[in-house]
């Protein structure tokens, strides 16, 4: 049985949906440049905070471009095409500026995942190669696929072909990384609460691995990837797909935004403490303060690791 979900329905409820993922992206984005401004730039992590301020304007752009969309669709051609053939009219200069964006924003927000895997994983290249790989794959597929909407005539199942190819290889690519990333968090916080008998909630354990390893934009890239095979043609069928579409950009921006206020807040360790090969003095910590502002805003070294470390040389000098 076919579900009728036209593209006018989907379109409004997107809007409306990303407008508001934006206010709560732009809440996170300014508390967490306000505390990285606070902290002042020695303790800035350049990579994170660039990458996090190039996501933010990427979600901002991809939210602008839709007022226009909705004015067009539902006031100036209301009367004339109507809004669901505008609003399904892909090739249309405001929709592929869109697209675009997105896209930017897709291959952006893997990068920065594959970038906290690298660093997790002790900056082991071997770890990263073929993650690195599949996101030049998402990237050429995704730019060839809005990019045959600007060829006359274009044929509307390679597009399809080349959509599908985009979203397949970054649904797999983030499934990959996500797991990757998890399974190395989950077992250096294990290990070091054996070591320092530590406990805390497994709530809060739990919360916290979701945010670390980026499960929450991977959950939302299989709906995504499964309401896109489940399309309509553009115009009507089920296209709820334009929902989670809109509201990627959004997710994307705030899951490393939110790693980043995590970090920067103590509630999680910077990525140099899960890529550390072994821990074999970390009962040597219990002689370190503890500190409640670490020092890097981003995925990179603490105060609190540097005072351990010197302090563990201290007692081995003893």
């Amino acid at each position: 049985m076919s579900i009728n979900f036209f593209i006018d329905k989907a379109t409004l409820i997107a809007s409306w949906l990303e407008s508001f993922l934006w206010g709560i992206n732009t809440i996170i984005f300014a508390y967490t440049i306000f505390r990285i401004c606070k902290n002042g730039r020695e303790r800035m992590n350049r990579v994170t905070t660039s990458a996090i301020v190039i996501l933010y304007i990427l979600a901002s752009a991809h939210m602008i471009i839709e007022l226009p969309r909705l004015i067009a669709g539902f006031i100036t051609f209301r009367d004339t095409i109507g809004p669901i053939t505008y609003l399904g009219n892909v090739g249309l200069p405001l929709d592929v500026a869109k697209d675009y964006i997105y896209i930017t924003n897709t291959v952006v927000g893997d990068s920065v995942l594959v970038w906290r895997l690298y660093t997790v994983w002790g900056k082991r290249p071997q770890i990263s190669i073929f993650p690195i790989i599949m996101i030049l794959g998402t990237a050429v597929s995704g730019y060839g696929a809005i990019s045959l909407y600007l060829i006359p005539n274009s044929n509307i199942s390679k597009t399809v072909n080349w959509g599908t190819s985009m979203f397949a290889i970054s649904l797999s690519t983030n499934i990959i990384v996500t797991a990757l990333t998890a399974i190395r968090i989950w077992y250096v916080g294990h290990r070091n609460r054996e070591l320092m008998g530590r406990s805390s909630t497994p709530y809060s354990r739990i919360v916290l691995l979701v945010i670390e390893s980026g499960l929450a934009i991977t959950t939302a890239k299989i709906i995504e990837f499964v309401l896109f095979e489940r399309s309509g043609n553009g115009y009507t069928g089920n296209m709820a797909i334009t929902i989670v579409f809109d509201a990627m950009p959004q997710i994307t921006g705030m899951m490393p935004t939110l790693i980043v206020l995590a970090v920067d807040s103590g509630y999680t360790q910077p990525d140099e403490y899960y890529s550390q090969e072994k821990h074999r003095d970390m009962r040597a910590m219990v002689f370190a303060p503890p500190s409640i502002h670490p020092s890097s805003t981003g995925f990179g070294t603490s105060e609190c690791e540097v005072s351990v470390e010197t302090r563990k040389k201290d007692h081995e000098s003893l």
